[in-house]
């Protein structure tokens, strides 16, 4: 019974994708050629072997194909992913590095079921600029000696890697710096990559001692955190491309599924690849189909053609990588940091330098941390002024000697109500004070509370508070508090002809 209802589940899958059409198929190869010699290098970087890198792109790119929430997302590891990695295999060994890898998987799985993939959104654009640029600076860097062990064929990589890109920008261009670097080396001589087997590895999992385990929580979470990040964000890019719109929390459970079956397959963790993704879009792809041919391509890339590896050399990879570093760096946000914020140049500066100088995890929680309090900081200057549209009586706008009408522009919430409370208390006493909230979108329970305070006050001098344009939320958290203290001193209005009964009364 449950054989059946599992292939139901494939065939309504199936019903629902449709079969794969040419563009898919010609999509697919493309991608899986420009893969090809990012997960090799990615692979070396992140401190593994080549071969973790293939079988990496391999399963993990064909189950977060096949579980995901996005139309087209090729996922392989990446030079972000590496960047962490790097760390984490050295600090653990990779046995570690695999276990965290696994863990991350799981807890995708666990956030995309908790339906936290909305959670992006909450990422300021300088935030992304500034981790985003600071990984390509550490990807530079990081391959700067295996460059200099051949730096001709580096550079013969590198050049025509960028030479492609400028004269056919549709080419492969990392293959074609992968050919380049090929020839170079038979002519000049170098390291070439090693370990890459013609079979495929037994499926197994990790059992860890508990002393393990806890060693590789931390890892695990800056896995979880970046593999989300950029697997939402490549997803993100395919949607505007093609107009699309994805499932961000069935997206997350696929890069999850991939981590997990990439892990036991011998893989370094994977994540959404920006400019894989990129490519497949521009070369027709429209279904998940695109990732799933590009994993078998590259699974039999490893199966017939594993004995070439031995002619592709280090330093070439190494150049790839230092020019897709360089193409990494987010550009158009460096571009306005003369021109934006002091707010925007501060997140980014102190992301970027933080990914550099410590890692991943803190610069991204510092610089959060940092975006949301200079947020507030600029919340709070949200100033109380007279309202535009005055409220009115049949048109004829309100002057009385004991009213005193204030407009507030912007959310009330924790950051701002104690200062406001302090201003409306400073102000000379007058029998009504009006309170014009068409323009507030957010009040918060201390915003609440803060009016609560204010209406007792006036009233227990004689005066009295009237509250305007709330909404339904605001006003049943007044409610509540009313209800807890058994005092209802404001009076809240919803309409401009409900003023002067108010003030009367």
């Amino acid at each position: 019974m449950r054989n059946r209802n599992a292939f139901d589940r494939l065939f309504a899958y199936f019903r629902q994708v449709g079969p794969p059409t040419t563009q898919d198929l010609v999509a697919g190869v493309t991608v899986a050629v420009v893969a090809l010699p990012l997960a090799i290098a990615f692979g070396l970087a992140s401190g593994a072997t080549a071969a973790a890198g293939l079988y990496a792109a391999i399963f993990g790119g064909f189950f977060a194909s096949f579980f995901g929430g996005s139309r087209v997302n090729i996922t392989g590891p990446t030079g972000a992913m590496a960047v962490v990695l790097m760390d984490i295999t050295a600090r653990h060994g990779l046995e570690g590095m695999m276990l965290a890898g696994l863990m991350a998987g799981i807890m995708q799985i666990a956030l995309g079921y908790a339906k936290a993939g909305r959670l992006i959104k909450f990422l300021p654009h300088c935030l992304i600029v500034g981790f985003t640029s600071g990984i390509a600076v550490v990807i530079f860097q990081s391959q700067i000696g295996t460059f200099l062990l051949a730096p001709v064929v580096g550079l013969a990589a590198g050049g025509a890697m960028m030479l492609a890109r400028l004269l056919w920008p549709k080419s492969p261009a990392a293959l074609i710096g992968l050919f380049a670097g090929i020839v170079a080396n038979a002519l000049i001589g170098g390291p070439t990559v090693e370990g890459v087997p013609r079979t495929l590895p037994v499926p197994g999992l990790i059992w860890p001692s508990f002393d393990m385990f806890t060693a590789s929580f931390g890892a695990a979470v800056t896995i979880c955190l970046l593999g989300s990040i950029e697997g939402l964000l490549s997803a993100t890019v395919a949607d505007n491309m093609m107009g699309t719109r994805h499932n961000s929390n069935k997206e997350l459970i696929g890069q999850g599924v991939g981590n997990l079956v990439s892990a036991m397959f011998g893989g370094v963790p994977v994540t959404g690849a920006v400019a894989r993704t990129g490519v497949a879009v521009r070369s027709g792809a429209r279904t998940p189909w695109t990732g799933m041919i590009h994993s078998v391509i590259l699974l039999l890339v490893v199966l017939f053609l594993a004995p070439l590896a031995k002619y592709v050399p280090l330093s070439a990879l190494a150049g790839i990588l230092m020019v897709t570093a360089i193409w990494m760096v987010e550009w158009e946000g460096i571009k306005l940091i003369p021109k934006a914020p002091a707010h925007y140049r501060a997140v980014l500066l102190v992301t970027l330098a933080l990914t550099v100088l410590a890692d991943l995890t803190i610069a991204v929680g510092i610089g959060f941390g940092l975006a949301m309090l200079l947020f507030t900081l600029r919340l709070t200057k949200q100033p109380l002024k007279e309202p535009d549209l005055i409220i009115s009586d049949q048109g004829r706008p309100i002057h009385a000697e004991n009213v005193v009408i204030h407009a507030v522009n912007g959310p009330l919430f924790f950051g701002v109500a104690e200062d406001l409370l302090e201003r409306f208390e400073a102000c000379p006493q007058k029998d009504v004070l009006v309170l014009d909230m068409r323009r507030v979108p957010l009040i918060d329970a201390t915003g609440a509370i803060m009016l609560h305070k204010l209406a007792t006050r006036l009233k227990s001098s004689g005066g009295r508070l009237v509250v305007f344009g709330l909404d339904n939320e605001a006003k049943a958290l007044l409610r509540a508090l009313s209800t807890q203290d058994g005092k209802d001193p404001y009076i809240v209005i919803d309409r401009a002809e409900e003023l002067v009964p108010a003030i009367a009364s």
